[in-house]
C-alpha cells in the first residue's frame, strides 16, 4: 500500500504554462489518491476482505459507544462543577519556552467573601506526560489537588507556582476569572 507522491516539476516559462503543469499534476495526484483510498478498505495480501473489516468494526463499535458514554458522563459531571447558565467558563492556555514557574493567580480576593474556593480543571502535557488534574484553591491559601502535577503555594495566598520545561503546554479552565503568566 506504500505510495510515493512525487514533487511537482513546475518549471514553465510563462504563468499560463505553469498553470497547465499544476493542473496536470493535480489530476495525477487525484487519481493516485483515489487508487490509494481504494486499497484502504482491506489490507492487501492478508486474505482479509471488506466483510472481515466490517465484522471487526462491529466488534469495536460497542467499545467505542461505551467510551463515548463515559466521556458524556464526565462532561455532565464537569458541567455540574463548572458551568451554570448564569456563569461563564474561563479558559487560558500557557506554553513554556524555558524552564520556569508560571504564576497562576486566582480571583478570590476580588469575589464576595461568601465565595470560599475556586475550582480549576487542568489538562495538557508536563515533562512529556499527559496531565489531567483538578485544583481547588481555598480562600486563605490552601490548595487541594488531584494527581501528581508538582504545583505549589506561593507566599501570597492567591498565587500558585506551576512548573514547566520548554514544550510543556497546559490549558486551564475555571469557574471564576484568573490569570497565568511568567513569574
Amino acid at each position: 500500500m506504500s505510495q510515493q507522491i512525487p514533487i511537482p516539476g513546475i518549471n514553465g516559462d510563462s504563468d499560463a504554462e505553469k498553470l497547465r503543469q499544476i493542473r496536470s499534476y493535480l489530476y495525477q495526484l487525484a487519481n493516485q489518491l483515489n487508487r490509494t483510498l481504494d486499497t484502504l478498505s482491506a489490507p492487501v495480501g492478508t486474505g482479509t476482505t471488506t466483510e472481515d473489516v466490517s465484522v471487526a468494526f462491529a466488534r469495536l463499535r460497542p467499545l467505542i459507544m461505551e467510551s463515548s458514554e463515559i466521556a458524556a458522563a464526565l462532561g455532565q459531571r464537569l458541567k455540574g462543577t463548572f458551568v451554570t447558565k448564569d456563569r461563564a467558563l474561563y479558559t487560558q492556555s500557557y506554553v513554556w519556552s524555558s524552564v520556569s514557574d508560571a504564576v497562576l493567580k486566582n480571583s478570590l480576593d476580588k469575589q464576595e467573601y461568601t465565595t470560599e474556593y475556586q475550582t480549576f480543571l487542568v489538562y495538557g502535557t508536563h515533562a512529556g506526560l499527559a496531565v489531567l488534574e483538578c485544583w481547588v484553591m481555598m480562600r486563605g491559601g490552601s490548595v487541594l489537588q488531584t494527581g501528581s502535577y508538582p504545583v505549589r503555594d506561593m507566599e501570597m495566598s492567591e498565587h500558585l507556582a506551576v512548573p514547566g520545561v520548554p514544550g510543556d503546554r497546559i490549558t486551564i479552565l475555571s469557574d471564576q476569572p484568573f490569570t497565568i503568566g511568567d513569574e
